[in-house]
């Protein structure tokens, strides 16, 4: 089963779903190759990104399998992996796009961990990197290996004023969520540092 593509996911936390709308703005542009989304999960990005081929990666083995035994196609794969050690023969790919979204923020990526699998990444790209801190990394520090390895970067700053965040009501939080997002794109520097969404190429 292949997946058409589709640039839109509902997620009532509003930070999250301007995350949303500016991975959609960003992934329309392009379709691409070779594409990794590691901490895939069930397989949602899928119909988030235009790609030739793509594979899906997480460390839960069982949700690999759900994927595997619901997704088929020759354009698809799903394998398990653990995107925090040091070595894998998967490392050894060449991708176009790798995703890495909603993992940094993970509580299991401690700031070593963190350091870890951005070599990684690096190491297996050869375009695009994109991925998101949400809560509190180091930035300083992500912000240097990317540096040292040749990664020129650009961070999107998306954290809203915490009095707004309290609304919780869908639709409305849709609505302010879109209309915020202009004012991301052009006026980056007035929202939050926390949450940060980092468009790499290599």
């Amino acid at each position: 089963m292949i997946q058409n593509y589709f640039p839109f996911r509902y997620q009532k936390h509003m930070e999250k779903q301007i995350l949303w709308f500016l991975l959609a703005i960003i992934l329309c542009k392009k379709k691409y190759n070779k594409t990794l989304d590691i901490g895939c999960g069930i397989g949602r990005n899928i119909r988030f990104i235009k790609y030739d081929y793509y594979t899906g990666t997480d460390i839960d083995q069982k949700i690999v399998e759900t994927c595997q035994g619901q997704i088929k196609s020759p354009q698809i794969n799903f394998i398990t992996q653990d995107i925090t050690k040091k070595y894998c023969t998967t490392f050894l790919k060449k991708y176009d796009l790798i995703l890495l979204i909603q993992v940094l923020k993970n509580a299991l990526f401690d700031q070593k961990k963190i350091d870890t699998a951005l070599h990684n990444i690096i190491k297996m790209s050869r375009g695009k990197i994109i991925f998101n801190t949400m809560g509190n990394p180091d930035i300083d520090i992500i912000d240097n290996v990317l540096t040292s390895n040749n990664v020129k970067f650009k961070k999107i700053y998306f954290g809203l004023p915490k009095i707004i965040m309290k609304i919780k009501i869908p639709i409305v939080s849709q609505i302010i969520a879109l209309s915020f997002l202009p004012l991301i794109l052009i006026k980056n520097n007035f929202f939050s540092k926390n949450n940060i969404l980092y468009i790499c190429e290599k």
